[in-house]
């Protein structure tokens, strides 16, 4: 036997050990019986909203915006999938909490430190302040607050450009006329005076005002942009000879007016008194046999000069002298022609014009000067080298270029029968091309300077421009014959097509169906991938922050919460206290309690009288005052 007095022995096994040498049922550890679902579901759904949105961000990129119309856009997508993520964050940060905050318990703490580690979770404030104890838990609480990143990033990955579509072939639909229709009725025998039926004459008038381009009716567009194609109609084969003249006008004016002004007998001299700087004009000329060319037709004339003055010689200005001398015999053309339609079915806005010229750069009207064969722009603004030096007519076409003669249409009209109000196809054409395209420059002299007489179109840009000073001789005027041809065009094809739907005397086929080809710009998405994997970086990281808070997790007995009945019941509060579930998670405590009524008061027990706590309603008095008690 031993006097002295013996010492308990210490078991220091593993909390493993302990744990599963803990006989009570309700508590069973292990990695499969307490493996996390929940966190683990939220965290793998966390992994596809992530993946959902590089998906998204990948695929609309460099897509129209229209391509979404009827859907929802990347910018919801991306907004839906942050939201679910950031939910599914809230629940597995949760889950994490909850199990370290349990962990740290069972391990044992004080009651300071475990007060500290739930602070963790619900302030950021406390973790900043009291980073030395910084745990799982806060590292949980800080991914939390992280998220908020992901969100900023996706939306700066999702942006949008306006960018060129691919061209897109489609048919459309449009009335043309393959016949020269009668435009006009003889006013008397001579044939020199027409007047123009009400269609072709309405036409003219929207035609004048139009600038060359045709509002919507001649056709059926299901263009959506710039559409380009060609239409087979009713125009005019040109051939043009052409002639160059030395001239120096200067110096010819000024000695006739020398001449004149020393003569006493001014009879005698044969001075004209004017030189012809610029000219324009349309004759009709009527054939009725059809023998060697005898064709209606329309004589062209055409005269420019082009002066430069002689340094210290004021009246001496040597240029050239051109002239076209053009035909132009019926024929049915290729128009090369553009659609621009910008309507927009969720606006009232909309533009739909239809121009003569291939354009398919821009929007925002007529190009022209623009040929696709030589893939050059003229414009009204280049100077007098570049219209001098480049032309658009192409004598081996007969037009110009990208347009094409597909065979002549020849009409025989015989004068020997003009009387009043025979029809005309050549005349009223004539006549209309004189009023709105004819037009002569003279210059001559005007007491000792040069001075200039202009009538009709030949004192509108882009013809004409005077170099150097106002009393020069020096007058420079551009080569009128592309211009002149593109109008000539633009009022063939309103006979052509009748734009303007003024033709009542069903002088148009039936609709013909065209191909065409659709460019255009329109608002494209456009993902900038450095935010983009930004943004799938930071939910990365965010979930990285978040595992290490289920490390441990086979050492709980059960599933755990944060909620205060749970950790109610783990301090044992009486009113909680039921032995068959002392041990049981909080869903099996509050099936065996939860019908309990409690209160919060003033406990009225002895041993704890004043104290305020949750119990049964007979054990606490009221402490809140009544109305009538209330101070102000």
């Amino acid at each position: 036997m031993s006097t002295s007095k013996e010492t308990p022995e210490v078991n220091t096994t593993s909390l493993d050990n302990e744990e599963q040498a803990f006989p009570d049922p309700q508590w069973r550890t292990g990695l499969r019986a307490r493996f996390p679902w929940t966190g683990a579901i939220a965290l793998f759904t966390i992994l596809l909203c992530a993946n959902s949105s590089i998906i998204v961000l990948l695929f609309s990129d460099g897509k129209r915006q229209k391509h979404w119309a009827e859907k929802i856009g990347p910018s919801v997508l991306l907004s839906a999938f942050n939201g679910i993520a950031n939910i599914c964050f809230g629940v597995a940060i949760a889950n994490g909490v909850a199990i370290t905050w349990w962990r740290k318990a069972l391990r044992g703490a004080t009651i300071k430190e475990l007060h500290r580690s739930w602070q963790f979770s619900s302030s950021i404030k406390d973790v900043v302040l009291y980073g030395k104890y910084f745990n799982f838990i806060a590292l949980a609480a800080l991914a939390a607050k992280l998220t908020i990143i992901d969100g900023i990033l996706l939306q700066k990955a999702a942006g949008t450009e306006i960018y060129p579509d691919p061209p897109r072939n489609f048919t459309l639909e449009m009335y043309v006329n393959d016949t020269m229709p009668v435009t006009a009725t003889f006013a008397n025998r001579s044939g020199n005076e027409t007047a123009l039926v009400d269609w072709f004459s309405n036409n003219v008038h929207y035609w004048s005002r139009s600038g060359g381009i045709y509002v919507p009716g001649a056709y059926n567009s299901s263009c959506n942009g710039t559409c380009v194609f060609d239409v087979h109609g009713t125009g005019f084969a040109i051939d043009c000879q052409d002639e160059e003249i030395d001239i120096d006008y200067g110096t010819a004016v000024s000695q006739e007016a020398i001449a004149l002004s020393q003569s006493n007998d001014s009879s005698s001299l044969d001075v004209t008194g004017q030189r012809t700087l610029f000219e324009i004009n349309f004759k009709a000329v009527y054939g009725a046999t059809g023998v060697d060319g005898d064709y209606a037709r329309i004589e062209m004339n055409l005269t420019f000069t082009n002066a430069t003055a002689v340094e210290d010689n004021p009246t001496s200005c040597p240029g050239k002298l051109t002239r076209h001398h053009c035909i132009l015999r019926p024929a049915i053309l290729s128009y090369p022609v553009t659609i621009e339609d910008t309507t927009n079915s969720q606006s009232a806005i909309s533009v739909s014009n239809m121009y003569l010229g291939y354009n398919t750069t821009s929007y925002g009207g007529q190009v022209a000067y623009y040929s696709k064969t030589s893939d050059t722009f003229y414009t009204a603004e280049d100077d007098g080298s570049e219209w001098t030096n480049k032309t658009l007519y192409n004598p081996e076409l007969h037009q110009l270029n990208d347009y094409s003669v597909i065979r002549y249409k020849d009409v025989l009209e015989d004068t020997t029968f003009f009387t009043g109000e025979t029809p005309t196809v050549i005349g009223g054409i004539a006549d209309t091309l004189n009023h709105y395209l004819a037009g002569t420059s003279n210059m001559y002299d005007d007491r000792g300077r040069f001075a200039v007489s202009q009538t009709g179109v030949a004192g509108i840009l882009p013809f004409n421009f005077q170099r150097n000073s106002s009393d020069g001789c020096d007058f420079v005027y551009r080569d009128p014959l592309d211009s002149t041809i593109l109008q000539i065009n633009s009022l063939m094809f309103v006979l052509a097509v009748d734009p303007w739907g003024q033709n009542g005397d069903n002088n148009f086929t039936l609709t013909e169906t065209f191909k065409a080809t659709q460019y255009g710009s329109s608002i494209h998405y456009v993902t900038n991938r450095r935010y983009m994997w930004g943004a799938l970086a930071s939910m990365l990281f965010c979930i990285l922050c978040v595992l290490p808070s289920y490390w441990g997790y086979w050492q709980l007995g059960r599933d755990v919460t944060l909620g205060p009945f749970e950790i109610a019941n783990a301090f044992r509060a009486p009113v909680l206290d039921h032995p068959a579930v002392a041990n049981a998670g909080v869903k099996d405590l509050i099936r065996e309690v939860g019908q309990r009524e409690v209160k919060y008061g003033a406990m009225v027990h002895n041993d704890a009288s004043g104290r305020l706590a949750i119990a049964e309603p007979e054990a606490v008095r009221r402490v809140h005052p009544r109305i009538s008690d209330r101070r102000f």
